[in-house]
């Protein structure tokens, strides 16, 4: 008897150490290059941007970036699942799009343009003191993505968003 309480103890144990590793596996994050590929932002672009490599991700949110010099233009992605915005900012994915709007309104000086037909929701926000940077917010079905750009056109970014939007 004492030995099969302690088979089962130890069974016990050993599925609840395993429990977090099998979740953290369905719940596992999107990657930023599942988000936008390297090879989307060049269709984007219209130039070969060079991948700084520095893909982070913590917790479930992820962000990259690239660049190409001469002139200097940049793209920034950064990306929160929708669980990450419930669980880190306590609100939907519509309200913390609307907060990041706002912000980029407030840090940026410019005023929203709402696009049309990318993703659930996608607003554009153009720098009132940075000629060329803009910021864009898109609401995905499954997160919110902020893509912070410099030194491209509004039509680039506009593709940039729509690669973005597009699971």
């Amino acid at each position: 008897m004492e030995v099969s309480a302690i088979s089962k103890a130890m069974v016990l144990a050993l599925v609840c150490l395993a429990l977090p590793a099998a979740a953290a596996a369905q719940g596992k994050p999107l990657t930023c290059s599942a988000i936008i590929t390297n090879d989307e932002v060049v269709k984007a672009v219209g130039v070969k941007m060079d991948d700084t490599g520095d893909e982070t991700v913590r917790g479930r949110s992820t962000e990259c970036s690239w660049m190409v010099r001469g002139p200097l233009r940049t793209v920034f992605v950064s990306f929160e699942d929708v669980a990450a915005v419930k669980e880190i900012h306590e609100m939907t994915a519509e309200k913390y799009f609307e907060l990041l709007v706002a912000n980029a309104e407030e840090t940026r000086k410019g005023k929203r343009a709402m696009l049309a037909g990318i993703g659930r929701n996608a607003a554009l926000v153009v720098s009132g003191y940075d000629k060329g940077a803009f910021q864009v917010i898109v609401q995905r079905p499954d997160g919110v993505a902020s893509i912070v750009t410099m030194g491209l056109s509004k039509a680039q970014v506009t593709e940039v968003a729509k690669a973005v939007a597009t699971p």
